[in-house]
């Protein structure tokens, strides 16, 4: 094995364990903001029943329609 393929090992073997620290640390102990939206709703959450019909809601239109967000009862996707 030659000093550029010893070298190029060592660099490839580097980046592989910074990126795998990296996605560890996102995933076990990653800043606050990326487990919530703009609305304080975490990410991760169930939708909600609409208390007449029984139909299925994202928590993120129930929070819009509440801050008046929303026109008309218009559905809002995302």
């Amino acid at each position: 094995m030659t000093s550029g393929q010893w070298q190029l090992g060592v660099f490839s073997a580097l980046v592989g364990i910074t990126a795998l620290a990296t996605l560890v640390y996102v995933l076990v102990a990653g800043p606050d903001y990326l487990a919530y939206s703009r609305d304080g709703v975490p990410h991760l959450t169930p939708k909600v029943a609409h208390p007449q019909t029984g139909e299925a809601l994202e928590m993120g239109m129930l929070i819009k329609h509440y801050k008046g967000e929303l026109e008309n009862g218009a559905k809002v996707y995302y």
